[in-house]
């Protein structure tokens, strides 16, 4: 009888206790709280959820993404980054997961974090096993396979099966709006939300002083580039004083080609402007990759790094254009255009062109140049070295910079070929595509307009003798000059010839005699640029005194007006000119 009732009151003690945990636990499940509850995923789709932590709290982090096989990483993943150190807390890895239960290319976290106070955003990437394929390893036939069968079964498949839960049993947190990466310290943001995307801001440093950068970009390995990327410059002098490149960079996280700069400068008094451009994909409008782990920081952000300076930064516009003195831009396929001017006294000039570099023929297919209108040496032009990726396509260069001229007279050249141009883009196009072709402005503020003078026409030379330039096909132009005493004078002469002949050529003839005193011989000549047979003459001869008369002759194909090669360097010139030395 003992035993029985002392089995009895067992049980019913069980009974309670029972009863006793389902309260104690469902009061317990009552006051767990969700963060995050990412569970209706779209494929290659980024979600997400800022919030702010007030008091230390114990987070659990429940999720579900997945990684192939042949890979190390995971292609759809979560993580949780800390807005307020701007740096990663924590990161689904494979090889901090476990092997789905359904599917084996599914990757499972359930695990606990501390998280301190703090703004932080819970991301997840639903990424398709394909975009990772830098890191997937093939080894023989049947690693190929499943690769490829992996790639074209339907990139979504495991979306339905993607989770990721953040629960907390404290109640010191809060959801809050996405991140703005700024404070009061800030004093650029220039947030790159899209594609092509090229902006820019001025400031002014009222004193010397330490700033915090932080920059968010794309470096293109193949063309061994930034492609989005940040820039600050001295508004005064036009010089590039900080640029965002592959050496002051690290890996942001996500694709390898996303990338991040964060470091200290400390510039002089002065005034400034922070650019920041964009390529046609890759940013936040569109990822076509896994995108960084701080996707809001994509672009520029500059910062003071004592608040006490702050009062000292103050906002700057730029007064550029108001400085331009002539330009040509906006050129589109097969052009060639001509601007003229003269300096009455020697000047620095700043100088901003944009053009293509051809890889293939290792030289620019479009360009612009500055020759000096008496000797027709080229002052200045675009060349590889001095020039740098205007952005897009690795094939758009631009260069940047100022010139010192002497006084004279000057010619500005821009040309381009058939493709690849404003409005006729065959890859991507730069950032600032508006002012494709060449720009000079004024140094500064003070620069005195007065000496920089523009005409329609080249300024006569005080020593040309002649000039018969821009010939068409089947033309014979001729133009007569005196030497009143024995002179050398320099022919520059541009036509064609090949296998030894010319077929657009020039001569002089003493007019008194009307012997030929000098002729344009393929031997004597040399390459032009573009087509091969594209010949130039640039040198001294010694010319009696006398009245002489120069000829230009052209037969029925390639000539100024149309070129059915590669047009020469300087085709404008295709003619020719005298000038005294």
């Amino acid at each position: 009888m003992e035993s029985l009732k002392s089995w009895i009151i067992a049980a019913v003690a069980a009974f309670i206790l029972g009863w006793m945990l389902l309260i104690f636990g469902a009061v317990a499940r009552a006051d767990t709280n969700t963060i995050v509850d990412f569970n209706d995923m779209r494929g290659y789709d980024l979600d997400e959820r800022t919030f702010e932590v007030t008091a230390p709290i114990s987070v659990r982090i429940e999720a579900v993404g997945a990684g192939n096989r042949k890979s190390d990483r995971l292609h759809a993943y979560g993580w949780i980054y800390n807005n307020s150190k701007h740096q990663l807390e924590w990161l689904m890895e494979y090889e901090h997961t476990d092997r789905g239960r359904h599917r084996s290319d599914l990757r499972e976290f359930n695990g606990e974090i501390e998280l301190e106070p703090g703004s932080y955003t819970a991301y997840f990437f639903s990424g398709y096993m394909y975009a990772f394929s830098s890191n997937i390893e093939v080894n023989g036939l049947r690693d190929l396979i499943t690769v490829i069968g992996d790639a074209f079964s339907g990139q979504d498949r495991y979306v339905d099966e993607y989770a990721f839960k953040l629960t907390t049993e404290s109640d010191s947190f809060h959801i809050i709006a996405r991140p703005l990466n700024k404070d009061d310290n800030t004093i650029i943001r220039l947030a790159a939300v899209d594609d092509d995307y090229y902006e820019s801001e001025g400031f002014t440093l009222e004193k010397e002083m330490p700033l915090s950068i932080y920059a968010v970009g794309e470096y293109s390995k193949s063309d061994r580039v930034m492609v989005d990327y940040g820039w600050i410059i001295n508004a005064d002098s036009r010089e590039k004083v900080w640029m965002m490149e592959r050496w002051n960079t690290e890996p942001a996280g996500g694709a390898s080609k996303n990338r991040v700069a964060s470091e200290e400068i400390t510039l002089p008094k002065g005034n400034y402007i922070a650019y920041f451009s964009t390529d046609d994909s890759h940013s936040p409008e569109d990822w076509n990759q896994a995108p960084p782990y701080d996707p809001h920081g994509w672009g520029l952000t500059i910062s003071v790094k004592d608040a006490a300076n702050r009062a000292s930064v103050k906002s700057y516009v730029d007064d550029q254009p108001s400085r331009e003195l002539v330009s040509i831009t906006r050129v589109g396929n097969n052009e060639f255009e001509s601007r003229y001017f003269t300096l009455k006294k020697p000047a620095t000039l700043h100088i901003y062109a944009i053009g293509e570099y051809d890889t293939y023929g290792d030289g620019f297919a479009d360009y612009a140049w500055i020759e000096d209108a008496n000797s027709f040496d080229r002052v200045w032009e675009m060349t590889r070295r001095n020039t740098e990726h205007a952005g897009g396509a690795s094939k758009n260069r631009r260069f940047v910079g100022n010139v010192d001229l002497d006084a004279g007279s000057y010619d500005l050249r821009y040309i381009s070929d058939g493709s690849h141009s404003y409005r006729h883009w065959n890859a991507s196009p730069p950032v600032n595509q508006r002012q494709y072709g060449v720009t000079i402005y004024g140094i500064s503020d003070d620069f005195d307009k007065s000496i920089f003078c523009v005409t329609d026409q080249p300024a006569p030379g005080e020593n040309t003798l002649v000039s018969i330039t821009e010939v068409g096909d089947n033309e014979e132009r001729s133009q007569e000059f005196i030497l009143t005493e024995p002179s050398d004078v320099l022919i520059y002469s541009i036509g064609e010839g090949s296998n030894g002949e010319m077929y657009d050529y020039s001569w002089i003839e003493d007019t008194r005699t009307g012997r030929v005193v000098w002729e344009m011989k393929y031997r004597k000549t040399r390459h032009a640029g573009g087509a091969k047979k594209n010949r130039v003459f640039n040198d001294v001869i010694h010319l009696d005194k006398g009245t002489y008369e120069a000829f230009y002759i052209t037969d029925d194909s390639h000539s100024f007006e149309d070129w059915n090669s590669a047009r020469p360097d300087d085709p404008a010139r295709w003619g020719i000119t005298i000038t005294r030395e």
